[in-house]
């Protein structure tokens, strides 16, 4: 095949779009390389750098499904971790299915992500308030991938937020004020809900 020149950046695409290597394909490459002024004099070492670009490198992960240990979470532990219970994760997922930016059809390579595992890993960043490596590290995914669930699950957050927040009705705050007086002994002040130990 007939190369453009250009910058050693795009060698690794170039080279990643050759369904096999052969002399030729590296020779190519090595000139390339040898015009950019990199490693000029030395055929091993441009040979090997073309072969460590073509090698696709693999980064360890947990080797456990996300699926067995959430699934093994206490209530108390899913509560703690994702600041919901699953009843409300439930609900959510449900309302989230309905949205047509969640779903992505399969196209080859690794099978697409489920709705929950992009739910509960946006949640799990949000309730951890950690670094998006740790969350990756913990669902088996790139940095990358988390950063794009984020603001994946945040914007349909907020397009849904008036279906999901909702303030009480003045009903519902007689039933609050009585639930909370008998069972923790406290009262409500004013409709900011804020709650004073008597």
């Amino acid at each position: 095949p007939e190369f453009i020149i250009m910058e050693i950046a795009v060698l690794p695409i170039i080279i990643s779009q050759l369904n096999e290597l052969n002399n030729e394909h590296i020779k190519i490459c090595s000139n390339l390389i040898i015009q950019h002024n990199i490693i000029k004099n030395n055929v091993k070492r441009r040979r090997k750098l073309i072969l460590a670009l073509l090698k696709r490198q693999r980064h360890y992960r947990i080797n456990t499904t996300v699926d067995k240990w959430i699934d093994a979470y206490l209530d108390q532990d899913f509560h703690g971790h994702f600041r919901m219970t699953r009843n409300t994760f439930t609900k959510l997922v449900s309302m989230f299915k309905q949205d047509a930016q969640m779903e992505v059809c399969y196209t080859g390579g690794y099978q697409p992500m489920t709705i929950e595992k992009k739910l509960l890993v946006a949640l799990w960043y949000l309730a951890k308030e950690g670094a998006m490596f740790t969350a990756g590290e913990f669902f088996n995914i790139a940095k990358s991938t988390v950063k794009k669930i984020i603001d994946l699950v945040v914007n349909i957050l907020c397009r849904l937020s008036s279906k999901i927040i909702v303030w009480p009705k003045k009903l519902d705050c007689v039933e609050i004020l009585e639930i909370s007086h008998y069972t923790a002994h406290y009262y409500l002040q004013s409709i900011s809900f804020c709650h004073q130990t008597r």
